[in-house]
């Protein structure tokens, strides 16, 4: 089936038009994804739309980056942008590290008190792994297939003799 789907979007009619087509699926999905991600609060920012309905309510933060440390007990991590002010142990945090945490969230100050906390020590590494190989596909994609008779067709990687 997704072979017909790939002949039938890479068909000699639509070969001009199909990357086209394509890139605005991707950026429809993507706009649509934005907008629900920025819209629909949670977690620290939902608890700050009404704090005292929200004081103590349990947070997990996954993935979040340390902003700043303010003191031995006081730092801020952040997530695209917002940041989230913490109370605990910071002594074994750097600016720039990927954490996740999880809290209480107390209303009279709107901090996050931290009650365990998981280090991403390896989150780096596994990024640019992840790019290597988005780039690597990108690169033998056009290997795989060619322009024939009936459009897009697979490439015959059968040995001669």
């Amino acid at each position: 089936m997704f072979r017909k789907l790939i002949r039938w979007l890479f068909r000699d009619k639509l070969r001009v038009i199909a990357p086209v087509l394509s890139a605005l699926l991707l950026a429809a999905t993507m706009a649509l994804w934005v907008s629900e991600r920025t819209t629909t609060e949670v977690g620290y920012w939902a608890c700050l739309e009404e704090p005292i309905a929200a004081d103590g309510r349990d947070i997990v933060m996954s993935l979040f980056r340390v902003h700043a440390i303010k003191s031995d007990t006081h730092f801020v991590i952040e997530h695209g942008f917002r940041e989230v002010p913490m109370i605990g142990d910071s002594t074994a945090l750097s600016v720039g590290q990927i954490v996740s945490m999880g809290g209480v969230f107390r209303a009279h100050d709107k901090v996050v008190v931290e009650s365990w906390r998981q280090h991403h020590h390896l989150r780096s590494t596994k990024v640019r792994y992840g790019i290597l190989g988005v780039g690597l596909l990108f690169l033998l994609i056009p290997g795989w297939f060619r322009w024939g008779s009936a459009g897009l067709e697979e490439r015959n990687w059968r040995p001669h003799g």
